[in-house]
């Protein structure tokens, strides 16, 4: 039996609502505030809650290839297939699934660091998969990516200061360089560290303050949107509810919009306005926090809930727990019809041979099951 990855949850689920992060000196700079004012003022850039991100059956395949010397194709990974997605200014979507479901290929399809098998990518508009050259370069500025390992993801020969301002000497117009050193300085203070480390290399750091260096790039260029690849699994918990709080003061501050990627159901909870859920490289239910989480309408979302503990003696014995059996399907040779049936308890023969799709059934938010029902799993007093 595979279950979802638990490492974080049963601390996650008790993540405070407001742990304020260390901030050595609280004032702010009026050159920081100068540099992020693009993207704070909401107002020049459009209305609260338009369109920014769509995504549209998105696919990649990674070929399964045979031989040294003559290399043949002999089948296809579907690491993702067929993903809608949109993503709102200003919103925080939350995308969750089990390992090896296709999330953090999603994430390096948004940045433009895969190209797509099928399906589109919009951006205001344009299409990602159509971009070349400065149009391509305008966009990697305004969609950024913060890395699930802070330890593989920083440059251990460079400088902090080197790290976070490395993205100017690509983007100078962001930054003159005249004064770049005090607006690293500045963005190092903004997300919790001492502007003097800016000399110090990543060796020096904890995992959390190299997690906060990270967020610090991804804030230097002043992008829109932040694609943030499970930025808090590799770190405890006390760190994990700071970052967290972290990037929700920064999305209050600079009208950030957040793809945030993560198999921890509670940190998910505690930051998302709507959550996906993906299984086998597809979406299979969506809708926001509160409906997801108090009424999950797909068996795949049902039992992942039901693996989450529950902290309060009180309640432990009210939630339906959920044994999946089998293992997860190969990508390379997924079950035809429903992707989920061959582990599903309402499996039909229906399921076999007509795939799903992702609508609302009357239970109040989309979900790719022919036979979705909304279930109280764990008991609506938990938080």
């Amino acid at each position: 039996m595979s279950q979802p990855s638990e490492h974080g949850a049963t601390a996650a689920s008790s993540l405070p609502t407001s742990v304020p992060a260390p901030v050595p000196g609280q004032h702010e700079h009026s050159s920081l505030t100068k540099l992020t004012s693009g993207v704070a003022a909401t107002g020049a850039r459009g209305e609260m809650g338009e369109a920014l991100l769509e995504v549209r059956g998105l696919q990649k395949h990674f070929p399964l290839t045979q031989g040294i010397v003559f290399k043949r194709t002999v089948g296809h990974v579907r690491a993702v297939d067929g993903v809608d997605l949109t993503l709102r200014r200003g919103e925080t979507v939350g995308l969750v699934g089990e390992s090896g479901c296709g999330k953090s290929t999603v994430s390096k399809l948004i940045v433009a660091l895969e190209k797509p098998t099928a399906g589109s990518i919009f951006f205001k508009g344009r299409d990602v998969a159509r971009m070349g050259g400065r149009a391509l370069k305008d966009y990697r500025r305004e969609v950024q990516i913060i890395f699930q390992d802070p330890y593989a993801s920083l440059n251990p020969r460079m400088t902090v200061g080197d790290i976070v301002a490395e993205g100017w000497a690509v983007h100078a117009d962001v930054a003159p360089r005249k004064g770049r050193l005090k607006r690293t300085q500045e963005l190092l203070d903004r997300v919790g560290l001492n502007p003097d480390y800016v000399n110090r290399y990543p060796h020096q750091f904890s995992g959390g303050q190299r997690q906060r260096i990270g967020i610090a790039r991804a804030l230097a260029l002043q992008p829109e949107v932040i694609v943030c690849d499970e930025p808090v699994s590799a770190l405890d918990v006390s760190v994990q509810a700071q970052v967290v709080n972290l990037l929700e003061d920064l999305q209050d501050e600079l009208g950030l919009s957040y793809l945030f990627i993560a198999h921890d159901l509670s940190v998910v909870r505690h930051i998302s306005d709507r959550v996906a859920v993906m299984y086998l490289g597809s979406i299979v239910e969506e809708g926001t926090a509160d409906e997801v989480y108090s009424s999950p309408s797909h068996p795949y979302t049902q039992a992942l809930l039901s693996s989450v503990p529950l902290h309060e003696p009180a309640l432990r014995g009210q939630k339906d727990r959920i044994l999946l059996q089998g293992d997860v399907p190969s990508p390379a040779d997924p079950p035809s019809g429903c992707r989920f049936r061959t582990r599903c308890w309402k499996a039909q023969d229906v399921c076999a041979t007509d795939p799903p799709q992702l609508v609302d059934r009357g239970q109040g938010h989309p979900s790719a099951c022919h036979f979705a029902e909304a279930r109280t799993v764990v008991p609506v007093d938990v938080e």
